[in-house]
């Protein structure tokens, strides 16, 4: 699922979202990048907030040679 087809399913239902993301595949990244440019306080930053709960981003290590 393309992560601006999860925001707006997120942000027109009534359903909790942990229903609604239950076999949802998203990038990591992709949603901490946007949580990154979100506009504070808009359902759209809530949504990511979440989604960045569920699908958490870890930046790979690196390493010094």
């Amino acid at each position: 699922m393309a992560l601006k087809d999860a925001i707006a399913l997120l942000t027109s239902t009534y359903l909790p979202f942990d229903l609604m993301v239950r076999g949802m595949e998203l990038d990591a990244k992709e949603v901490a990048d946007a949580l990154a440019k979100a506009t504070p306080d808009t359902e759209e930053e809530t949504v990511l907030l979440f989604l960045a709960s569920r699908f958490p981003y870890v930046a790979p290590k690196t390493t010094k040679e």
